[in-house]
């Protein structure tokens, strides 16, 4: 269920809750024996109130973890906006809205990995469109997702791709506010070129984000080695994760770790990790 649609169904059930409570209350005033079923009917809207709210905040939730929040969100025009920004805001939940922000180790490196799937993907996804006719992407994009290396990188990309596509139709003034990514667009856009720019607004966010969170990794993995403890971090790690990170370190993603004093050279910590794995490896096999 789209966001758009779980939006509309709280609005509605809160619209509903609202207008029980005050015909309850104008029962009570009159000291009808009606108040007490419209008391429980509203009640009742309360707890459904609830559990659409609940269904709402889940789905931000699993959209801002995965990158997505601010493609989701694109969907929702002005005034629904507004309203999801009251009700969030009502329940301290505002954050929601935001890009996520990893704070530890384990998340970061998940994050990034992610966030290099997602690119690769939406190169792929640019190459696919130099390679073919407009009115055959979609097939094109169908068919790759069989020789993607990241199932959820590439649903990822071709997500957010659709989404700068519906963005920039709706900004031409094509359409309305429900749009078929599947249908060539005539007469006022060209579709190659709003294909290329869907696509090409796709690999630059992605890229952005890549590069920020490399960044944000650097400063932590410096900051854990100056403590000592990135060593613990690292095995607490899954294997896939540990041994990205390890790779990303020797190839220079903390400069200071690799450039040493001439007089007292020291091996890399991603190395010494790494060899640590290999004796532990040796003695299983003993």
């Amino acid at each position: 269920m789209s966001l758009r649609i779980q939006l509309n169904e709280l609005l509605a059930a809160m619209h509903l809750r609202v207008t029980l409570k005050e015909t309850w209350l104008e029962l009570t005033r009159a000291q009808s024996d009606e108040q007490y079923d419209v008391r429980r009917q509203h009640l009742a809207q309360d707890d459904l109130c609830e559990a659409k709210l609940a269904e709402l905040v889940g789905t931000l939730q699993t959209s801002q973890e995965g990158g997505m929040i601010e493609f989701d969100l694109m969907v929702l025009d002005d005034a629904e906006l507004d309203k999801l920004r009251s009700i969030l805001d009502e329940r301290g939940l505002f954050r929601l809205l935001q890009p996520s922000k990893p704070e530890n180790l384990h998340d970061l490196v998940r994050a990034w990995r992610q966030a290099s799937f997602t690119l690769d993907a939406a190169r792929y996804i640019n190459q696919l469109r130099m390679s073919c006719v407009a009115a055959d992407l979609p097939r094109a994009i169908e068919e790759g997702a069989a020789t993607c290396r990241n199932e959820d990188g590439w649903k990822r990309a071709v997500a957010t791709y659709l989404a700068f596509r519906s963005k920039f139709i709706q900004d031409s003034g094509i359409g309305g506010a429900e749009v078929d990514n599947d249908l060539p667009v005539t007469a006022v856009v060209n579709d190659d070129d709003l294909n290329a720019e869907a696509t090409h607004a796709n690999m630059r966010h992605w890229l952005a984000r890549y590069d920020n969170l490399r960044e944000q990794l650097s400063v932590m993995v410096e900051r854990l080695q100056s403590s000592n403890s990135l060593s613990y971090q690292l095995d607490d790690m899954e294997l896939d994760d540990r041994r990205a990170l390890i790779n990303a370190i020797d190839g220079g993603l903390v400069p200071q770790l690799q450039t040493q004093t001439q007089t007292k050279a020291r091996p890399q910590v991603a190395t010494m990790v790494a060899e640590k794995e290999e004796t532990a490896e040796d003695g299983d096999v003993d």
